[in-house]
């Protein structure tokens, strides 16, 4: 396995960590860039956000992902798979610590 350039983990002090928990079935996750970007997300405002690198996730974790999401904000599972496909995964910054592989700094 290579090794990530970026990598998330979880704050067991945020008030979702135990819903990440349970999708990820992990306190780390692979994010897209090591750079917050500002994302509008429902119910939260504008707020900094990191995007999950879906394709580092398992078939599990995905079907985990989409039940998770449908049972959060209404709908069916293949709704929630094509709107993550649409829109990404953010994830918010302040709940998570940032860990970047300096290898790819040399």
């Amino acid at each position: 396995m290579s090794p990530r350039a970026h990598t998330a983990i979880l704050s067991k002090d945020s008030p979702r960590y135990a819903d990440w928990l349970k999708v990820f079935d992990s306190g780390i996750v692979e994010i897209i860039s090591p750079i917050p970007s500002k994302g509008l997300l429902p119910g939260l405002g504008e707020r900094e956000i990191y995007l999950v690198d879906l394709k580092t996730l398992s078939p599990d974790q995905l079907k985990r992902l989409h039940q998770h999401l449908a049972e959060k904000f209404g709908g069916m599972a293949e709704e929630a798979a094509e709107a993550l496909e649409r829109e990404g995964l953010p994830i918010l910054a302040e709940d998570v610590g940032v860990a970047v592989d300096m290898r790819y700094f040399t």
